[in-house]
């Protein structure tokens, strides 16, 4: 590590990185999941969720969500024809058992 810090590499690394507290890095969750953060925020919000077992599954949560809405907005929406058919299908064998 010395011959890094000779070179300026880790006091340029770690200089602007701040340990973030729960609600810095809640407000940070999204850019931190889309990538949108600079180095040093990404950091500090990885070295957070390291020591803290509540936002990591928040941020966890978050991506899933995320990826979720995604891939329903991704999804073509059923026709009419398809969505009738799968009510009347539903009636019908609701009917049926009663």
């Amino acid at each position: 590590m010395n011959i890094f810090r000779r070179r300026g590499i880790v006091d340029h690394a770690v200089s602007g990185i701040a340990m973030l507290n729960c609600k810095q890095v809640n407000e940070l969750a999204g850019d931190y999941h889309s990538g949108e953060l600079s180095l040093a925020k990404r950091i500090s919000v990885y070295v957070h969720l390291l020591m803290c077992v509540h936002c990591r599954r928040y941020v966890k949560q978050l991506g899933v969500t995320i990826d979720s809405v995604k891939t329903l907005l991704e999804e073509p929406a059923c026709s009419d024809k398809a969505l009738e058919e799968t009510i009347s299908h539903i009636t019908n064998n609701k009917v049926k058992k009663d």
